[in-house]
């Protein structure tokens, strides 16, 4: 009788702890695929400002000249070509917390969603910008930022 006792005690012992084990292991994965998830926006979101959104290739990186126009929900950056043409813009709305590009005499585009934070400003021959974006999943949230300096070519 004893021997069942012990081993049956033994068991759930075992049990509760391999359980608790996969319930830490549980949570740490999904808040490490949040945090990927949360990178991943923040690099795409970059990616296609500095090369151009649906593979244009006409991003900040190809501007001879970028204006930051400040607003009341965000900012604009308008783009000029080397000639002086007018490029697309780029437009930061807090109120959606959405990036959206907006081709020269075309429809825009929204490239990036859930960003919580984006600033941009003009320090010497080049455009300084940087990402926050913020994610929620029931219990668990991250935020991810990235930064990134774009030279003028010419």
């Amino acid at each position: 009788m004893i021997e069942v006792l012990l081993a049956s005690a033994l068991s759930t012992l075992v049990l509760a702890s391999a359980l608790g084990l996969f319930l830490s292991y549980q949570w740490a994965h999904h808040d490490l695929a949040l945090c990927v998830e949360a990178q991943r926006k923040a690099t795409m979101a970059l990616s296609r400002m500095v090369y151009g959104v649906g593979g244009t290739n006409r991003g900040l990186r190809t501007a001879g000249n970028i204006q930051v126009v400040a607003g009341g929900d965000g900012w604009t950056l308008q783009t000029e070509d080397d000639e002086g043409m007018a490029g697309g813009t780029y437009e930061y709305r807090a109120s959606q917390q959405a990036l959206f590009y907006v081709p020269a005499g075309g429809t825009e585009v929204r490239f990036a969603d859930s960003i919580a934070q984006a600033e941009a400003a003009i320090v010497s021959n080049a455009l300084d910008v940087s990402i926050r974006v913020a994610l929620q999943q029931g219990r668990l949230s991250t935020t991810q930022e990235l930064h990134t300096i774009i030279r003028w070519r010419n």
